[in-house]
């Protein structure tokens, strides 16, 4: 699955490593059945789409862009650091990345949990703006 700038061109290495079928194409918002049903996953380090793998019970191979910021580096570190991501370089070579692929690439909600990550957000934020509006939910 990819963002809207990413080109043909450079994802084509990825598709000739380990015989990996590679999803090329932008999809919409909310993919998260494409995620649920990969065998791994190999992304940058955003927000939505490594929320998106996670969600999906995939402990994702991020691959963080760190310019112009490097917020995408400190999550891929963090989530590193919990035990639910595995972080490479962008010049990661082929046999870093295949071993990765060879290992475990499911987690489940226990994990997250153990971790302090809850993915019921909006849940919890309609509740908090219900109660500040004086809303009363049955």
């Amino acid at each position: 699955i990819t963002g809207p700038y990413a080109s043909r061109h450079r994802l084509a290495p990825a598709e000739r490593l380990c015989g990996a079928r590679l999803v090329v194409g932008s999809e919409p918002a909310g993919c998260i059945g494409l995620y649920a049903r990969a065998g791994a996953v190999v992304q940058m380090a955003g927000y939505n789409s490594t929320f998106e793998s996670l969600s999906a019970g995939v402990r994702p191979i991020l691959v963080p862009r760190r310019s112009p910021r490097r917020e995408q580096a400190i999550r891929a570190s963090r989530l590193a650091s919990l035990g639910l991501a595995d972080v490479v370089d962008d010049d990661a070579g082929a046999d870093e990345v295949a071993w990765l692929l060879d290992r475990g690439r499911r987690i489940d909600s226990s994990d997250l949990e153990r971790a302090g990550i809850r993915l019921d957000g909006a849940t919890r934020a309609a509740a908090v703006l219900t109660s500040l509006a004086g809303v009363r939910v049955a």
